[in-house]
């Protein structure tokens, strides 16, 4: 019944999975069970077992409990919603892209090829245009994620590029990631490195030096 509190409270059954911490498919599969529980209970009221009328069970026969036809219609409308949005989520991930995250870790030749081209053009916009202040240079260093789409263009749609870990200083953090979208696009995927029954995405993590000689170093992070 948890779960179903959970569902109701949140709107959504992605809400509730997430407050949860349970996969949505778990979520989906305890509802339905909830559900099926239900319509048990519903057509067991329904039946009606023949008792022999006596005075003394006609005085301790209760009226059946009234079943509010309102109620079950915003029943039947709640689980109609629910059903829609597990539909919806279900096909929503199977159009999602297939991500493969590049770090320090990875070994293919063609992810270090690709990246290695990728981190000459960031690091040559990054020197040219060395982020200062205020008529100061800025120095620090910082970890940015890059998720790339398969044409080479910067994936926007989960919020592209961002800090993973700050230099301390915003304006630095700032002027780093307007160097790589200044950057993009980074080149197309090899087609033998692309998946074929789906887009892809490359998550590639990097760190930034903005070194006190005025250049921009960058090379693959950990993902830890």
């Amino acid at each position: 019944m948890s779960v179903l509190v959970a569902v109701v409270d949140a709107g959504s059954l992605s809400a509730a999975a997430r407050h949860l911490g349970m996969p949505l498919a778990t979520v989906s599969r305890k509802v339905a069970e909830l559900e099926a529980q239900q319509q048990k209970i519903l057509s067991q009221m329904n039946k009606v077992t023949p008792t022999v009328a006596t005075p003394e069970r006609e005085k301790q026969k209760e009226a059946p409990p009234q079943i509010n036809a309102k109620d079950l219609l915003d029943t039947a409308k709640a689980v109609a919603r629910m059903e829609a949005e597990v539909a919806r989520n279900i096909e929503e991930y199977n159009k999602r892209p297939k991500k493969t995250q590049i770090t320090a870790r990875t070994r293919e030749a063609g992810y270090a090829l690709y990246y290695k081209a990728m981190q000459e053009k960031i690091e040559r916009l990054g020197t040219l245009n060395f982020p200062q202040k205020d008529g100061k240079k800025l120095y620090g260093e910082l970890v940015i994620y890059i998720p790339v789409f398969q044409d080479g263009t910067i994936y926007e749609k989960e919020g592209g590029v961002r800090v993973e870990r700050g230099s301390g200083n915003a304006a630095l953090d700032s002027a780093a990631l307007a160097i790589v979208r200044r950057s993009a696009p980074f080149g197309r995927f090899p087609d033998n490195m692309r998946t074929t029954s789906k887009d892809d995405i490359w998550e590639i993590i990097t760190r930034f030096r903005f070194t006190h000689e005025e250049t921009l170093q960058t090379d693959m992070s950990s993902s830890n």
